[in-house]
């Protein structure tokens, strides 16, 4: 993905359905998200939450993640997370 002032990057998504909200499977599969980019050799992986999303913001912290700046993307505010793979 290339985002204003960040370039092209590698980022981190997900969705879940309401169904499955709050039972830690964001957490989990941010997680192993997070080793996989790891094991693929990246040096560094993002995540974009909209502002408004704290529980997306907490799943990122979990995993690793620490807020870098904010971005406006399609007109909703995100907060952009990065983690740097140290080798």
């Amino acid at each position: 993905q290339s985002v204003s002032g960040l370039g092209t990057l590698v980022d981190l998504g997900y969705a879940f359905d309401k169904n499955y909200w709050g039972n830690g499977y964001a957490t989990e599969t941010a997680k192993a998200l997070v080793k996989h980019a790891r094991d693929l050799n990246l040096t560094e992986l993002f995540a974009f939450v909209d502002q408004e999303n704290t529980a997306s913001q907490i799943v990122a912290l979990k995993s690793g993640f620490k807020q870098l700046t904010n971005v406006q993307i399609r007109g909703i505010a995100h907060l952009v997370y990065k983690i740097t793979f140290e080798r």
